[in-house]
């Protein structure tokens, strides 16, 4: 504060004082702005395994408490995919056949992931190999 009144106090800034703080403050948010979307991405992850991993937890707790075969079943439609989990209820394995006719009753779901999570998508690395040492395929059920 530069600008003397009559009483002796000051008030107001000057030009290069406004525009030193205008630096610094951007400054500032171009270094930030990176650092908290990487933050955003990894939080979004971080929630997507989780949704998926107490899914997986439901089956089984299910399957221990009815004594029967429980799955996560996971549909693909276009480029997004779905879950839900399915109990085995003519004892001969969970089948999208019988998921279909009502014979294996689905008890959770179905959901859509980026619906849960926004933005998020499972994607598969075409470039890994399969888990028999086959080889690399895009296609997510080998």
């Amino acid at each position: 504060m530069r600008t003397n009144r009559r009483d002796g106090t000051d008030f107001g800034f000057n030009l290069i004082e406004v525009l030193i703080a205008l630096a610094i403050v951007a400054t500032l948010t171009a270094i930030g702005a990176p650092v908290a979307a990487s933050v955003t991405d990894a939080s979004r992850a971080r929630h997507a395994a989780a949704f998926v991993n107490s899914r997986f937890r439901l089956a089984r707790q299910d399957a221990l408490s009815h004594g029967v075969s429980v799955g996560v079943v996971f549909d693909q439609k276009g480029s997004s995919w779905t879950l839900r989990v399915c109990r085995d209820g003519n004892r001969n394995g969970i089948r999208r056949a019988d998921i279909s006719s009502g014979d294996d009753p689905c008890i959770d779901g179905p959901y859509a992931l980026g619906d849960v999570v926004p933005q998020v998508q499972v994607a598969v690395d075409p470039t890994l190999k399969g888990p028999s040492g086959e080889a690399a395929s895009p296609d997510p059920v080998r």
